[in-house]
């Protein structure tokens, strides 16, 4: 992303007031985490937006997180009731990506397991690039099955961390694996696999990096004159967004602040330098206003970006912290 230098009074305001941003030099920097919070894991909103889905004939998948609603609630994937059957294969998943760049460090889970046809698999796991995939929960098909006419279920409602340090993707999933006889599963009774909560632990293992775009005679070492601008472009790495974000806010409020605040001291000033009848008495009305103005464009353009700065950092030490993804 391309960030132009109309932002360097802000940027330099920010660093001055005492905000270091990795955002200089090129090089290496300690991995940064972050959590991804998911289904009722996020209160505020119950998003799924982390996962992604997916479901062949038969079968489907429901994100229902809100526990305030009819039907079965969480992020269900499970085979469509009705009376048939679904041939071997048959599955329905979803999935969360680590970021590019970034690899999950932990995984905390809650949920619930049930099925009613014992040919049915419910799994959740963890699947790394270089290594062995990580089991999470794995009921396993034509195993441990119920009377005929039960049903089988388990569940976990105490979220549980797992330690999947290296993997890429988090994989929920109902599969079908059949017999040998009866290849396919019946759909009479609802099978499923359901999560209620979801934190993801991430660990940016890029470092941040800055490259200067040479396309135009200043950058590219030609002599030029006067206001010249620089373009650059940031690595996608943690710390470099949580820059982006505070140069980009403090940037976007200029505008509407100056406007408000240059309005406000134009009906001021004449006030403060009137010399007629109660003048006195309406200038000391009109000194602290206009001292309020100048704090607050202060206090919005670089002391609230810099208490930002600080305290996102903290949060991106502790996970636990970090605001969930927003679902629209």
């Amino acid at each position: 992303m391309e960030l132009r230098t109309t932002a360097r009074l802000v940027r330099a305001a920010v660093v001055a007031a005492g905000v270091v941003v990795p955002i200089g030099i090129p090089g290496s920097a300690s991995a940064s985490e972050f959590a991804i919070n998911a289904c009722q894991a996020d209160r505020a909103n119950y998003s799924t937006q982390a996962f992604d889905d997916f479901a062949t004939r038969g079968m489907m998948w429901k994100r229902a997180c809100d526990p305030e609603g009819p039907g079965l609630r969480g992020l269900v994937t499970s085979n469509v009731p009705r009376a048939g059957r679904v041939r071997r294969g048959a599955r329905s998943y979803f999935v969360m990506n680590a970021p590019a760049g970034t690899r999950f460090a932990r995984f905390t889970w809650s949920g619930q397991a049930r099925r009613r046809d014992c040919r049915y698999a419910l799994q959740l796991w963890a699947s790394r690039p270089d290594g062995a995939p990580t089991p999470i929960k794995n009921v396993r098909a034509n195993t441990r099955c119920p009377r005929r006419g039960y049903a089988q279920a388990a569940g976990w409602p105490r979220p549980k961390t797992y330690d999947i340090a290296g993997a890429t993707k988090i994989v929920q999933r109902i599969v079908c694996v059949g017999e040998r006889k009866e290849p396919h599963c019946s759909t009479r009774g609802l099978n499923y696999i359901r999560t209620f909560k979801a934190q993801a632990t991430v660990v940016d293992v890029s470092p941040p990096a800055v490259s200067v775009l040479r396309d135009n005679p200043f950058t590219q070492g030609q002599w030029v004159s006067g206001r010249q601008t620089v373009n650059y472009v940031a690595s996608d790495n943690v710390g470099v967004k949580r820059a982006r974000a505070i140069v980009a806010g403090a940037v976007e409020r200029v505008r509407p602040k100056m406007m408000t605040v240059c309005a406000i001291m134009a009906g001021l000033l004449p006030i403060m330098w009137s010399h007629g009848t109660g003048a006195e008495v309406m200038q000391r009305i009109a000194v602290p206003m206009i001292g309020g103005m100048v704090s607050s464009t202060l206090l919005t353009l670089i002391v609230i970006p810099a208490i930002y700065a600080v305290v996102k950092g903290a949060t991106i030490r502790s996970p636990r912290l970090v605001p969930s993804l927003q679902e629209t």
